[in-house]
């Protein structure tokens, strides 16, 4: 099954609800982009300067969550140098998976830390920018619950080409690797979702082309059904 996942990069507590109304019903998870405007140069919520927005120390204080935490399934994208050092905030926040990017790992000591925190109380996923080698995440596969290939070049600005290069480097981990869960974030349209998933992904994480296409809920249905349509084709060979 293809599962089609919002991705949200929020500039402020305000506009996440907004868009997390938006989207609110159609799907069943939602990703959030964290970036700290060291490892991706853009910064968004709910780093705040050196700080943290006080909306969100005050939903980590509380019991409830995040917005709308009964109707999605929070993943955090960590766009953060030192994700060690954010994760413990995430959790608290009540989301359901972890995803950190492999280039902010100095070594396997780190991973190890970063499971420590979590101590099962959120799944745990990796992502992985075109430019950079598989093996040490190949390594990890059995910790973590998907690999998540960045789909485009600079992690944390919306809007991005996808590269197409992308395609070959999935299908080749899926003959390595069939068994294992790929998501992939950047640079996803129509026009290109039916060849990322014959690929071999079965998560596609979508930012702009859902919430700058005037039809959100609309678009949603119709990436859903270029999965439904290439399941289709396969039982009919």
């Amino acid at each position: 099954m293809i599962e089609i996942i919002p991705a949200i990069l929020p500039k402020n507590i305000e506009d996440l609800k907004e868009k997390l109304a938006l989207v609110a019903g159609a799907v069943s998870s939602v990703q959030i982009d964290v970036c700290d405007g060291k490892f991706s140069p853009e910064q968004s919520w709910p780093f705040q300067g050196d700080g943290f927005d006080p909306a969100f120390l005050e939903i980590i204080r509380e019991e409830s969550g995040l917005p709308n935490w009964i109707d999605f399934d929070f993943e955090i994208d960590l766009m953060v140098n030192e994700p060690a050092k954010q994760i413990e905030k995430w959790i608290r926040a009540e989301v359901k998976r972890i995803i950190f990017h492999i280039e902010t790992l100095t070594g396997k000591d780190d991973f190890e830390k970063i499971k420590k925190i979590v101590n099962k109380r959120a799944e745990i996923g990796i992502a992985i920018d075109i430019k950079t080698p598989l093996e040490p995440a190949e390594t990890l596969l059995e910790e973590i619950v998907c690999l998540q290939f960045m789909g485009i070049d600079k992690d944390g600005f919306q809007g991005q080409k996808f590269n197409p290069d992308i395609l070959l480097r999935i299908k080749k981990f899926k003959q390595k690797h069939p068994k294992s869960l790929v998501s992939v974030d950047g640079g996803i349209k129509l026009e290109n979702a039916e060849e990322i998933i014959e690929a071999g992904a079965s998560r596609l994480v979508v930012g702009s082309a859902l919430f700058e296409s005037g039809d959100i809920l609309g678009n949603i249905k119709k990436l859903k059904n270029c999965g439904k349509t290439i399941a289709g084709s396969k039982a009919m060979i």
